[in-house]
């Protein structure tokens, strides 16, 4: 899924870092607003086997001069509680998007 809003890019990748910053089991694990990656670490994962599980990576894009994007990288897409952290951002974005 790919969240588009009419917001400026530093407002999206601020309030997508609030709203997955707010879910229990994932937190940031590092950032790079300049290549629109935000890196979260899953920290309640259940064993050492489900090693590749325990991350993901968003993707913030300026789509045009109105409208910015949020989508899970391709290889996060299989991962465990993505849906979730998707549906923060999504209820985020959208109240961002209503006031203005």
């Amino acid at each position: 899924e790919v969240l588009v809003y009419p917001l400026p890019y530093d407002l999206t990748f601020l309030r997508t870092l609030e709203a997955a910053d707010e879910h229990p089991d994932w937190e940031p694990n590092w950032t790079d607003k300049e290549k629109g990656i935000i890196h979260l670490q899953n920290t309640r994962y259940s064993s050492f086997a489900d090693a590749d599980k325990r991350s993901m990576a968003l993707l913030v894009r300026r789509e045009n001069l109105e409208e910015s994007s949020v989508r899970l990288a391709p290889e996060s897409q299989t991962v465990l509680g993505g849906g979730d952290v998707l549906k923060l951002i999504k209820a985020a974005l959208s109240e961002e998007a209503s006031l203005r």
